[in-house]
């Protein structure tokens, strides 16, 4: 019998068990509680492999679909609980394989209560899915495919909401070591705050923790940290986003093997939208050094470390001459986002990459279907 099957058979009989033994007034408090999301999502990436060593072409073309369900309740001494457990699946059309790929089973604990007037904290326990964070992380900390393809953070992730600011701390459980496997977790967290209609201010950042595993030993140690400030002066304007966005992106990474000091690459951003109609134009500008320096490293086991250890967009490495010397990375977006329904999302977008020269584009196309914003006791993040 899979884990899978198990896992459920488990639940079934605790949540039986639970009714059978509730008293009716107990019974009344305890609610059916479900969850649905469904992406299909469509990029294709054209670059010339002869010049561009950021990625390769390369079209994905996929659906992934959570789906959860559980019990909810009432406690008397405040709050609203639930306990959830559902499937993880990921289906690539056009793969040799023609099941869908198991990425793993759901199981969690949320916790909503109110602390003091003004606070609502939100609590997450166990394995859920990524899209209840709601922090402003760029592509510099998570790249579109990775979002897609690990779409289920394992750990803990705590989120407190105030009129007019909104802060969030983490730790997802990447890997422990087996065999190959590497031991990874990631600290992170995200917070801004609105000073006016048209400024806010924030902040994101994470510490990576990346060791060895039962084959390799060494460590690495992967910072990133991301202080901004976004100015929309839509407000002023017919518009409805007209909005500039600056930041500084501050790397600190470690190999403690080969390296035994920090590099701290790093510098500004200038993030630019104007929409109007749902159409918009985007243009997100770095210039700063690599912030993949061991990017194409090997550790002492052969491996390379590549995209295990960095999660961000991988133009972010630049086209610099040395890791000392600064160069530009420029993404000028043209996009499509109509309001459908709460419950349903659709974007199409094409993405165009510069350096110092044109590297190649991008088309995107992706439908949500969000069936948590049709749940009346519980919400959860974008």
């Amino acid at each position: 019998m899979s884990l899978s099957k198990r896992l459920y058979i488990i639940l079934f009989a605790a949540l039986t068990l639970a009714g059978s033994s509730a008293s009716a007034k107990d019974k009344k408090s305890i609610s059916f509680e479900y969850e649905a999301q469904l992406e299909m999502r469509f990029d294709n990436r054209e670059f010339d492999r002869a010049q561009n060593y950021f990625t390769r072409s390369m079209t994905m073309f996929g659906t992934s679909l959570v789906g959860d369900v559980g019990v909810g309740f009432k406690s008397p001494l405040g709050g609203k609980h639930r306990l959830m457990v559902g499937v993880d699946v990921l289906k690539n059309f056009g793969s040799v394989s023609p099941s869908p790929v198991f990425r793993g089973v759901n199981m969690y604990y949320q916790l909503q209560k109110k602390i003091g007037e003004k606070c609502d904290m939100e609590l997450y326990a166990g394995r859920f899915p990524r899209n209840v964070q709601e922090g402003g992380y760029t592509e510099a900390f998570l790249s579109d495919s990775i979002r897609f393809e690990r779409n289920a953070l394992e750990g803990l992730l705590v989120k407190f909401r105030r009129p007019k600011s909104y802060y969030e701390i983490g730790v997802d459980w990447m890997g422990r070591p087996e065999g190959e496997s590497r031991e990874r977790f990631m600290i992170y967290g995200s917070a801004d705050a609105s000073l006016a209609p048209w400024v806010s201010v924030g902040g994101n950042g994470y510490i990576y923790h990346y060791a060895g595993s039962d084959l390799v030993e060494g460590v690495v140690d992967n910072i990133l940290i991301e202080p901004w400030a976004k100015f929309d002066l839509a407000p002023f304007t017919p518009l409805q986003e007209l909005s500039f966005r600056l930041s500084w992106l501050q790397g600190g990474q470690q190999d403690r093997v080969k390296v035994h000091k920090y590099v701290f690459p790093g510098g500004p951003t200038l993030d630019f939208k104007l929409m109007k109609w749902n159409v918009y134009v985007r243009n997100f500008a770095y210039f700063g050094r690599d912030l993949m320096p061991y990017y194409n490293v090997v550790d002492a086991g052969g491996f390379k470390y590549g995209s295990t250890l960095y999660y961000g967009d991988p133009f972010f490495r630049t086209r610099a001459a040395s890791p000392q010397d600064r160069a530009l990375f420029d993404r000028l977006t043209i996009g499509w986002e109509p309001c459908v329904t709460s419950w349903l999302s659709i974007a199409v977008r094409v993405h165009m990459n510069f350096t110092d020269r044109y590297e190649g584009m991008s088309q995107f196309v992706s439908v949500k279907f969000n069936i948590d914003s049709l749940n009346p006791v519980f919400k959860t993040g974008k």
